[in-house]
């Protein structure tokens, strides 16, 4: 099986200067947890995960009861915040050695990529979920 039958092809992306403001915005209004980060030339050069953004983000923004410094946070880029030069896979990558690399350097996603580094898909261990509980379902039968 190939990381191109299990990857999510419609992938939202943000821009190394894409504000916080609007990074937290697309994670409040979507359902995913990773958002990818291109450069002018539309290459790959890092993720920002949902966690990145929670860990950055004072809860109190939402409640109106924030410092200065707190709303600051939000008018800061993203390439402030970008996890940089994510590992990636390609789309006829093997999906098991996407999952090994999801478990053994202990991440959520991988950016799947062309030659050219340009976004084609995100394949993240969610995806793996639905084989994982066929196998066990088929085991216990």
């Amino acid at each position: 099986m190939q990381v191109q039958e299990l990857m999510t092809k419609q992938v939202k992306f943000v821009r190394m200067d894409t504000l916080m403001s609007d990074i937290w915005a697309l994670f409040r209004d979507n359902s995913f947890h990773h958002l990818p980060v291109l450069d002018e030339h539309d290459a790959l050069v890092g993720i920002i995960s949902d966690r990145d953004v929670l860990y950055n983000i004072s809860p109190r923004v939402e409640s109106g009861n924030s410092t200065v410094a707190e709303l600051e946070v939000l008018r800061k880029p993203a390439h402030q915040f970008m996890s940089r030069r994510p590992m990636t896979v390609y789309p006829t990558s093997s999906a098991g050695h996407a999952l090994r690399m999801i478990i053994d350097q202990g991440v959520s996603c991988l950016p799947v990529v062309n030659d050219d580094q340009h976004i084609v898909g995100i394949l993240t261990w969610r995806d793996f979920m639905p084989i994982a509980l066929k196998r066990i379902e088929e085991a216990n039968d």
